[in-house]
């Protein structure tokens, strides 16, 4: 029986081993994903001819501030037709 126990002591190190690299699978995954959608949030900015310095990623999730409520509007659609983006959150430093 002990050789049972020895086995049974070596579950939750395997279960944390496993849970420890799917978290730094996914850090790392997350980090990929939105590192490329913000050079195609930049790449589709700068081909409407919209200021894409301003553009940050969350996940899937952007956003953009921009210098007037007209650029904002223009980046929301621009950004909303990239694909892989979820969600676009656009703002003006001016009203």
């Amino acid at each position: 029986m002990s050789g049972a126990r020895h086995w049974l002591l070596l579950i939750p190190f395997a279960v944390l081993t496993t849970a420890a690299l799917a978290v730094a699978a996914t850090a790392v995954e997350t980090a990929r994903i939105e590192s490329e959608l913000t050079d195609r949030a930049r790449a589709a900015l700068s081909s409407a001819d919209l200021p894409a310095d301003e553009v940050t990623l969350s996940g899937r999730d952007a956003t953009v501030t921009t210098d007037t409520p007209q650029q904002a509007a223009r980046a929301e659609t621009t950004l909303a037709d990239v694909p892989g983006i979820r969600t676009v959150t656009a703002t003006a430093t001016r009203r």
